[in-house]
């Protein structure tokens, strides 16, 4: 009876213990962090650093979308394989839940932008393409395609993918036009309709050509989450993924001068800057917190905050009031205004809000 006991004990003790990778954890409140920031940073009067670059260029506040969509593949990664990455009517159906969870999200903020302004039926020109529907066509894509593709194949897909998206700017017509010729302008309005699209430009920040770019995007990130549950050593895993960031953003940046960096059409090197940027962030998280244990109550605090970056940014996106209902289109979370007076019908919601979506993440399949 002992023995057996003993037998048990032992066997408990060998079975690996699941620990949260803090540091992508706190990259991830870092993101969230930074796009609080930079969407309540003043407006035209804020630091230039919080600002979207007007065209060509890379600024603070570019970084913050490309961080999420990294990360995004490697926890889907990490959720994944939790399944062993095999193909059941219960993975593909929450795979499908979230994509149309997401989308819906995305056009309901839409839509809460125009009942602001007075008009509650804006079918006729609500805006299709925006942040979360990009989020939700990465995730639905790079999901699909770790199922049912060979993981060996996917850095070649983001090649081909980043090659190909190349080949439509420059070949096909005026891919870095800030105008109605841009071939990325001419197929959204085709696809859409100009009347549901980003209106502040003539190029859809969001358009559906520039999403073969953001899957490419994903997939480096699914590739180093990849890379991080199979490298059993913690050091090897800081130091590929500083190496890989630095050749990504050497590239990028070596290339720039024929494919300048452009967040508003998603550009190649935009892509391999940025990731290489989220790389070399990550592995140095990791080196901090998963190597010398400096977590303390930062990561915790990282990891609380990060859990639920959906209902964080919408939640901020409809909670301002100031005088009359608006909200900044096509961002997630609106500038502060003037009187900064809370909304009680939504301040009342919020329980009720964080009850149905508190538990929920992006790209964690439970």
């Amino acid at each position: 009876m002992k023995k057996k006991e003993l037998d048990t004990e032992t066997a408990q003790q060998a079975l690996p213990i699941k620990k949260r990778l803090l540091s992508l954890d706190a990259l991830r409140g870092i993101t969230v962090a930074g796009m609080i920031l930079v969407n309540n940073a003043g407006g035209k009067v804020s630091y230039a650093p919080l600002q979207h670059s007007a065209w060509n260029g890379l600024t603070l506040c570019d970084l913050v979308f490309p961080f999420f969509l990294f990360i995004m593949g490697i926890s889907t990664y990490i959720s994944l394989n939790k399944f062993n990455f095999n193909v059941s009517l219960q993975v593909v159906t929450k795979i499908l839940k979230r994509t149309f969870l997401i989308l819906c999200i995305g056009w309901a903020i839409g839509w809460f932008d125009h009942v602001c302004e007075g008009d509650f039926l804006p079918f006729v020109h609500l805006r299709i393409p925006g942040v979360l529907q990009r989020i939700a066509l990465c995730y639905c894509v790079i999901s699909f395609t770790a199922l049912f593709m060979n993981h060996k194949f996917i850095p070649a897909l983001t090649f081909i993918l980043l090659v190909s998206y190349t080949v439509i700017l420059l070949c096909m017509g005026n891919g870095y036009a800030c105008d109605e010729s841009n071939i990325l302008s001419i197929i959204d309005r085709q696809l859409f309709g100009e009347a549901h699209l980003y209106q502040k430009s003539p190029i859809d920040p969001e358009g559906f050509v520039s999403t073969l770019s953001a899957i490419a995007h994903t997939c480096i990130g699914f590739s180093c989450g990849k890379w991080i549950i199979q490298s059993h050593q913690t050091e090897n895993k800081v130091l590929r993924l500083f190496l890989t960031g630095f050749i990504l953003m050497s590239i990028g940046y070596l290339l720039a001068d024929a494919l300048p960096l452009n967040k508003r059409i998603w550009s190649p090197t935009f892509v391999l800057v940025t990731c290489g940027a989220a790389s070399m962030s990550l592995a140095t998280l990791m080196y901090y917190i998963d190597i010398r244990n400096k977590q303390k109550n930062g990561a915790a605090s990282s990891s609380s905050s990060a859990s639920t970056p959906i209902p964080l940014c919408t939640e901020r996106s409809t909670c301002h009031y100031d005088g009359k209902y608006r909200m900044e289109s096509g961002s997630l979370c609106s500038h502060s205004f003037r009187n900064n007076r809370r909304l009680p019908c939504l301040s009342r919601l919020r329980p009720r809000f964080h009850s149905v979506f508190g538990g929920y993440r992006l790209s964690t399949i439970s």
